[in-house]
């Protein structure tokens, strides 16, 4: 049935995980904007990338079916990005290290300790890769000076390393105090795209 939608909820977007999206009820026979205010949750850091279970073994990849070798993948897998390497004899390592990955996609399911179903095939092809699983952590560009920032901050009251940290204090004010500044936050329309039964709706900021 179809006509005015009278009902909106939001839910869990079962092709893309970690997303949410919109379901209304009955279907609309037109494009239509919704106004609407909403919170959302971060995703909970847990996955580094460093612990055994995140970069063990190896993996083949075949369209969007990942066959570990070795490998303990866990349930709190899914919705990770999942980063790949050359070969088994060069691990990957972060982004600044020696070996860069050579392609990320994201976790839709964590199938069993051996097989991953991905969101996307990865562009390369990948037999006996290394690799290793971090959760995502999307940041602006304008705000990563700040949090490198942060971090060398936390890090040498941590750890004591005989840094001024009145120096550091301030080094991470002023970035702070630029990217707030530099803030260009999208604040407009936005087109989210249903499934199934599910219709297009154009969703607007407010």
């Amino acid at each position: 049935r179809a006509g005015q939608p009278y009902f909106v909820s939001v839910g869990q977007d079962p092709d893309h995980p970690g997303r949410y999206a919109f379901f209304i009820s009955p279907s609309a026979l037109n494009s239509q904007s919704i106004e609407f205010f909403y919170q959302a949750d971060l995703r909970t850091l847990r996955v580094s990338g460093e612990n055994n279970a995140d970069k063990q073994g190896t993996v083949t990849i075949s369209g969007t079916t990942v066959t570990g070798t070795g490998t303990n993948f866990k349930s709190y897998h899914k919705g990770c990005l999942l980063r790949l390497g050359w070969d088994a004899a060069r691990p990957a390592t972060g982004w600044n290290g020696d070996n860069p990955p050579d392609d990320e996609v994201v976790v839709k399911s964590v199938d069993s300790p051996t097989q991953l179903t991905l969101v996307s095939a990865p562009t390369g092809t990948y037999s006996g890769a290394s690799y290793y699983l971090t959760d995502p952590v999307d940041v602006p560009k304008p705000f990563e000076n700040a949090i490198y920032r942060a971090i060398e901050l936390q890090l040498s009251q941590a750890y004591d390393l005989g840094r001024d940290l009145g120096a550091l204090y301030t080094a991470y004010n002023k970035a702070f105090m630029q990217a707030a500044e530099n803030d260009r936050m999208f604040w407009g329309e936005q087109v989210g795209t249903m499934h199934g039964n599910w219709q297009p709706v154009l969703l607007t900021s407010v």
